[in-house]
């Protein structure tokens, strides 16, 4: 059974992914962020599957990020645990459509909110995401299969 904390936190993801998608729906003429998430794995350059809550059975983790319209630029994925920057990743963008992850190991001790925000190369914010890292056995795991495209 989830606890109030969790699903506090479910509804934040939910409401979250809404008004991302009305913001960036509404000027796709310019560079955009079409899809960014956490996940378990990626194949032929797409995510397995999205991560919302992960218990310290996973140790590795990626995000996947699908850029739109920033031939040219470049993206940047800023990792932060709790807050705090742990870590960053600068990408260049070399095609209309550009497909990129950043990988991280998450120390067992590193339980919490992390979050990965995308920054053009000026450092303005095009997309956040976060999910909630739990200790084994201290909660239930959300993480939601993707379906692949044949």
């Amino acid at each position: 059974m989830l606890t109030l904390r969790y699903s506090s936190f479910l509804l934040l993801v939910l409401i979250n992914s809404l008004f991302q998608s009305t913001v960036f729906a509404a000027d796709q003429t310019k560079g955009y962020v079409a899809r960014a998430m956490f996940t378990t794995g990626i194949i032929e350059r797409e995510p397995v599957d999205q991560v919302l809550i992960l218990d310290t059975r996973t140790k590795q983790l990626y995000f996947f990020s699908d850029i739109r319209h920033m031939d040219g630029q470049s993206v940047i994925h800023h990792w932060k645990h709790n807050g705090k920057l742990v870590s960053k990743k600068e990408f260049p963008v070399e095609g209309p459509r550009w497909r990129i992850y950043s990988q991280k190991d998450i120390p067992e001790n590193m339980t919490g909110t992390w979050t990965v925000t995308v920054t053009d190369d000026r450092g303005w914010p095009m997309k956040i995401v976060k999910f909630e890292y739990i200790t084994a056995g201290q909660g239930q795991t959300l993480v939601v299969p993707l379906a692949v495209e044949e």
